[in-house]
């Protein structure tokens, strides 16, 4: 903040300021600030690569079921086929 402080260009607007200060110019300090912004969000899209976990199981399951990988399946994943799923009369919630 002090750096872009430092940038700011003094207005000559004719008459001095009750406050006792002159009126400064932020607009190239702006213009710093907004081409780092811009510059730090363009490097962060153009160089974040993350694992598409979703896509690389779909792969692996087109391809079969013998080239599954360990680091695509959880360690508590079981074959069997899950408990059917029941209703709680005592817990349902009662519409309007």
């Amino acid at each position: 903040m002090l750096l872009l402080q430092s940038l700011t260009t003094s207005l000559s607007l004719g008459h001095g300021s009750e406050c006792g200060e002159e009126p400064q110019s932020w607009r190239v300090p702006l213009m710093v600030l907004a081409g780092l912004c811009a510059l730090s969000s363009s490097v962060f899209v153009l160089l974040f690569r993350s694992p598409y976990r979703r896509i690389k199981a779909e792969q692996l399951a087109r391809a079969g079921p013998a080239t599954v990988t360990s680091d695509l399946v959880p360690e508590s994943y079981s074959r069997e086929d899950p408990p059917p799923l029941t209703r709680c009369s005592s817990t349902s919630h009662q519409g309007p």
